[in-house]
């Protein structure tokens, strides 16, 4: 039986390799298959026939090659070109060389804690445009060698290789770079630190960088907030300790909204009370779907081996609330892809 199922799989994955590349190709249209659902038959068939092969081992100095890829797909649109790429470009601009302005709009929308870092930046000497380009450039190393460290802390280096290598060559988070989504990069690094504080054990550390989060993107923060809760009461054993660290983050994240509650809070509120949220703004599920092929199978593979071995990691909280929030479109669902994504990434890598 075993035997079979292994053959099967081998042939699946060579029909679904096939298919990919067609599409890719657009030799065929991409919409004549339904690949979540074949991703997943995949994924079931190689878990119920997959063994444990030899242990695989990497060299700590592979990392080199996705972190060269990632300098070089973000460094590539600024060789022939210096205006920053982006979806709010002129709106980061402005809040860049007016951190501290008093005007609604921004009191509602643009939290402090990336202008605290903005601001330093200047200090030091760097323009507004280097920050806009070749900072956020640097920051996007930083995300994939957080993705690498925290992975590699919660499972091995050879998942965390694994989970860098796909984020290098992700077209969702080249598309998230793209849009100039600078809060929500450096979301990703602060919530992905705060992930490896937490596994190990370094609890202020997780407290001060968790509130940070909340003090520079608000949607990092509500995700960290679900993953947190779930997390508390899964680990029930230390819920004293768990509850009494979520409440000195809310605590540490408080004076970020000092003079700015009633502007950035409450128009958040309303909406939810509501059930009037949009989607926000980014590729929709479908368009993700597509994006991620490749390694859709094995993100599934890798979820059902961590639930199977009861691995309740903030990780695997992460993949399992991002794509519920994602697959029924609960709340911001088409920016929360950008989260989904590599909570997927590292599954695929698993």
């Amino acid at each position: 039986m075993k035997n079979i199922l292994k053959d099967s799989l081998l042939i699946l994955i060579l029909i679904y390799t096939i298919a990919i590349g067609l599409i890719s190709l657009n030799i065929i249209n991409k919409y004549v298959l339904h690949f979540e659902i074949f991703a997943v038959i995949l994924a079931v068939i190689a878990f119920i026939s997959l063994k444990k092969n030899k242990e695989f081992s990497i060299k700590e100095y592979w990392i080199a090659l996705p972190l060269l890829i990632i300098l070089v797909t973000r460094i590539l649109p600024y060789l022939t070109n210096n205006i920053p790429l982006g979806y709010d470009t002129g709106i980061y601009k402005y809040i860049i060389e007016n951190p501290f302005s008093q005007d609604k709009w921004v009191l509602q929308g643009w939290e402090l804690g990336l202008f605290f870092i903005t601001s330093l930046l200047k200090l030091l000497g760097l323009s507004t445009n280097t920050i806009m380009t070749y900072v956020l450039v640097l920051f996007e190393l930083i995300l994939g060698l957080m993705i690498y460290i925290t992975a590699k802390k919660y499972f091995n280096k050879e998942i965390g290789f694994f989970a860098l290598l796909i984020f290098s060559v992700s077209i969702a988070q080249f598309k998230t770079f793209a849009f100039m989504y600078y809060k929500n990069i450096l979301g990703l690094i602060l919530m992905l630190l705060a992930f490896y504080f937490l596994k190990d054990r370094k609890y202020w550390a997780m407290i001060i960088t968790a509130a940070y989060l909340g003090g520079t993107h608000r949607p990092s923060y509500l995700i960290f907030a679900f993953i947190y809760i779930v997390y508390t009461i899964i680990n029930f054993k230390s819920w004293k300790k768990n509850i009494l660290n979520g409440a000195l983050i809310v605590l540490l994240t408080l004076p970020f909204y000092i003079g700015r509650f009633k502007e950035a809070i409450l128009p958040a509120i309303d909406p939810i009370l509501e059930a009037n949220i949009g989607a926000g703004t980014f590729i929709n599920l479908l368009q993700y779907q597509f994006l991620s092929l490749a390694y859709l199978p094995f993100a599934f593979l890798g979820f059902i081996y961590l639930i199977r071995k009861k691995d309740f990691n903030v990780l695997t909280l992460w993949f399992a609330i991002t794509a519920a929030i994602v697959y029924f479109k609960i709340i911001f669902f088409n920016r929360y892809i950008i989260h989904l994504d590599i909570a997927m990434i590292i599954m695929a890598a698993v």
